[in-house]
């Protein structure tokens, strides 16, 4: 293998499948600008990541597969994401190998589990334990705890959308205020003010459970369907397509109160029409910025995916989750743990502090 080494090896982050899940570009874009503040000097790249990733079911490499990351001679490789999961070690022991031998550093940053099982931690720590990374940054304290051990240097970090605003400010929309409804895994419920007299308060992780929160000073009630919310809790993100095509997926709110309502999908690809624009107001698209913009803007956020909320606290904004996953963690991690029992904003000294602290630290480890 021939490699013309360049006086100024890059960086590497790697990054796709964002028409499967937008989300991950937020923590790909995020990590590309960690990665940038923290080895000033350095060429930062974003770099196309395998391509089994691409896949449903099995996470494999294809047979045919270009495997480009093998070709690139870099001086760190930056995986992020909750890529610490079954198919870990199947996806990247060629890589790894091939990595190894060009002396290229291994930067795990801003990364979390899956379903945080024992067995899952046992097959990526075996799987670590024969590639030590360089550099560990979880997402999370649990895969903290659960790999801090493996790495050269580990870090107790933050998932990398954090970063965000600081990469990309939010443009300003001239919408007048409006509310984002983020349900591509479910159903959206219907919401409406109430009085708050009488009204029954959340306590707990909903999931699509029906509740009445404060929301400034009043008091929001939000319904799920219950033969919807049956279906979505056996079919997961299945669950879009389905009532897409058989048209249950739709709405016709427009407004909640004094607030115009706004819809996202984060899941563009398969494409299906009739799950993307299924009420007025949708926007779904391929790449992330447009949705910057839209959490950026939002008087509050309310959804099923992770990464919907993230950005809009980010951002400073309010957002409340309905999610069971083990990878909200993510949320807690900033002191958000109020996010499953209404809407929620982030203490933003407390996050710009958690997010000097860790490029500070990625600077120390990072030549």
């Amino acid at each position: 293998m021939t490699v013309q080494i360049t006086a100024e090896r890059p960086i590497v982050v790697t990054a796709g499948t964002w028409s499967t899940n937008i989300g991950n570009a937020f923590f790909q874009l995020g990590a590309r600008y960690i990665v940038s503040q923290a080895a000033v000097g350095r060429p930062v790249h974003l770099l196309t990541d395998q391509a089994g990733y691409w896949r449903y079911g099995p996470k494999v490499e294809p047979g045919h597969s270009a495997h480009l990351l093998d070709h690139v001679d870099a001086a760190y490789i930056v995986l992020s994401g909750s890529l610490l999961t079954y198919s870990f070690p199947a996806l990247w022991r060629r890589s790894f190998d091939v990595l190894r031998e060009r002396g290229t550093r291994i930067v795990l940053l801003g990364v979390g589990q899956f379903d945080y099982s024992e067995r899952e931690t046992s097959l990526c720590r075996d799987f670590l334990g024969q590639y030590r990374p360089h550099v560990l940054v979880s997402r999370d304290s649990a895969t903290y705890e659960n790999f801090k051990d493996l790495a050269e240097h580990a870090y107790d970090g933050i998932d990398n959308a954090y970063f965000l605003p600081l990469a990309y400010p939010a443009l300003k929309l001239d919408y007048p205020p409006f509310i984002v409804l983020n349900f591509d895994k479910g159903p959206e419920p219907v919401c409406e003010f109430v009085s708050p007299n009488g009204s029954a308060m959340l306590a707990g992780r909903p999931g699509y459970h029906s509740c009445r929160v404060p929301f400034e000073s009043a008091v929001l009630d939000i319904r799920f369907p219950g033969g919807k919310r049956f279906l979505s809790d056996h079919l997961g993100k299945y669950y879009g397509y389905l009532a897409g095509g058989l048209g249950l997926k739709e709405a016709r709110q427009e407004r909640l109160g004094p607030y115009l309502l706004l819809r996202t999908d984060h899941q563009t690809n398969p494409l299906c029409h009739r799950k993307l624009y299924y009420g007025p107001g949708a926007f779904a698209m391929d790449v992330p910025y447009g949705y910057f913009a839209l959490y950026g803007n939002a008087a509050m956020t309310l959804s099923d995916r992770i990464h919907a909320c993230v950005v809009t606290m980010a951002y400073g904004g309010t957002a409340m989750l309905f999610s069971k996953s083990p990878r909200a963690q993510i949320i807690e991690r900033v002191g958000a743990t109020g996010i499953f029992e209404g809407p929620t904003t982030l203490d933003l000294t407390r996050l710009d502090q958690l997010r000097s602290e860790e490029i500070a630290f990625l600077a120390s480890v990072m030549e």
